[in-house]
C-alpha cells in the first residue's frame, strides 16, 4: 500500500452555492455487490457512519474549484449557503476514474471559517 501526502499551497475552504441542512445529508449504507443494491447497514468509516455532502458543495483552494471530489463527513451539519467553511481532520483518497485524479474525502465535520 502506498501513501499520498495532500500539501495545500494556498487557501483550502468549501463553499455551498445553496443552503443545505444537516439532514439533507445522506447517511452512506454498505453496498452489496452481489444484488448490486444498499443494504440497510451503515457504511463505517474509522469505524463511524459517515453522511454523504451534497454536490452543492465545492472544495476550493485560493477560490477555484477544485474538479472531480467527493466529500463525506461523521458529524453532518448545516452549511449556509456562500460562506467559507474548513474540513476538521479530512483524509483524502485519490482514484483515477474515466482517466482523471479525483478525489473522496473523509472529514470528522465542518466547520465555518472564522
Amino acid at each position: 500500500m502506498s501513501s499520498l501526502n495532500v500539501i495545500a499551497t494556498g487557501k483550502v475552504d468549501i463553499v455551498s452555492v445553496s443552503n443545505v441542512a444537516a439532514d439533507e445529508m445522506r447517511q452512506i449504507m454498505q453496498f452489496d455487490r452481489a444484488s448490486n443494491k444498499e443494504t440497510d447497514a451503515p457504511a463505517l468509516v474509522d469505524g463511524k457512519p459517515v453522511f454523504r455532502v451534497p454536490r452543492t458543495v465545492a472544495l476550493r483552494q485560493d477560490g477555484e474549484v477544485i474538479s472531480n471530489v467527493s466529500i463525506r463527513v461523521h458529524q453532518p451539519s448545516d452549511i449556509t449557503a456562500l460562506k467559507p467553511y474548513m474540513l476538521v481532520n479530512p483524509r483524502f483518497t485519490s482514484y483515477v476514474r474515466d482517466g482523471f485524479v479525483s478525489w473522496s474525502i473523509t472529514a470528522d465535520a465542518i466547520q465555518e471559517v472564522k
